[in-house]
């Protein structure tokens, strides 16, 4: 529903811009003339999580064609990252190169405070049915819990440059940050860990060429013993299983003998 609108705004030649602010239980739409986001949004609308569903966001979007939209999401674990990938870099033409279902350059905020997760991402005209897709994965919510959680552990957040990886499903969730700041969130679907492996080699070949070591966290469910934990184990270093620079005891972890867990179960 609409909630602001100055007198004659859609009037005029001038084009428009929308960001689009995508919360857990709501969701705004603020629309700007091209160039004049700094003096704020000439309208403004507002929809329940009840009703966005059925609502006319997309309609709406489609019938305004704004020029450029940006997407905002925020909450404790609400993330789009599904199918997505997130970089810092000035070129984006690299991610064509990129193996596995990458379908969205987006880009990660590193404006972080705690407990919200915000991503935000530029979207071209008449891409908007994207919206459609765009929901609350568990298994994504988990994965920001964890990333909120070890951000705050001082031999964690020391490192500068990392890859946390969590596993679930033959999916790889990846999250690589360089020098303090995100450069890559992407999930990728594989079939064999062989293929999983190869595309985390890619990842350091590409993003951290010019560094000696780069620590490796594995995350999610990985059976001890596995193919997928022996593979790891076997080609990737330095490796570690779980969050932590230091080995400790996890009494959480009693209950999943057979698995490598991450602190997932601290965020279920």
């Amino acid at each position: 529903m609409q909630v602001y609108k100055e007198e004659d705004f859609f009037s005029g030649p001038e084009g428009l811009e929308a960001v689009l602010l995508w919360r857990e239980r709501s969701t705004s739409l603020a629309l700007f003339k091209v160039g004049e986001s700094n003096i704020g949004p000439g309208a403004v609308y507002e929809w329940s999580v009840a009703d966005r569903d059925r609502i006319g966001i997309i309609d709406l979007l489609n019938k305004l064609n704004p020029h450029s939209i940006r997407i905002v999401t925020a909450g404790p674990g609400f993330s789009l990252m599904p199918h997505e990938m997130a970089t810092d870099s000035g070129s984006t033409e690299w991610h064509q190169h990129l193996p596995g279902d990458s379908q969205k350059g987006i880009l990660v905020s590193d404006k972080k405070s705690s407990p919200a997760v915000s991503v935000s991402f530029e979207m071209a005209p008449g891409d908007f049915e994207f919206l459609a897709s765009l929901r609350n994965d568990q298994k994504v919510e988990h994965l920001a819990g964890v990333l909120l959680e070890n951000m705050e552990k001082v031999d964690f957040v020391s490192l500068w440059s990392k890859i946390v990886l969590y596993f679930v499903d033959n999916q790889m969730f990846a999250v690589a940050v360089k020098h303090g700041k995100p450069v890559l969130v992407n999930t990728y679907s594989y079939q064999v860990p062989a293929d999983a492996l190869y595309y985390l080699l890619w990842i350091k070949k590409e993003l951290f060429a010019d560094e000696a070591e780069v620590p490796i966290f594995a995350n999610g469910l990985i059976k001890t013993g596995s193919n997928l934990h022996n593979t790891l184990k076997n080609y990737i270093a330095p490796l570690h299983f779980g969050t932590s620079l230091r080995k400790k005891s996890n009494d959480l972890d009693k209950d999943f003998p057979a698995h490598t867990f991450s602190l997932l179960r601290q965020m279920a």
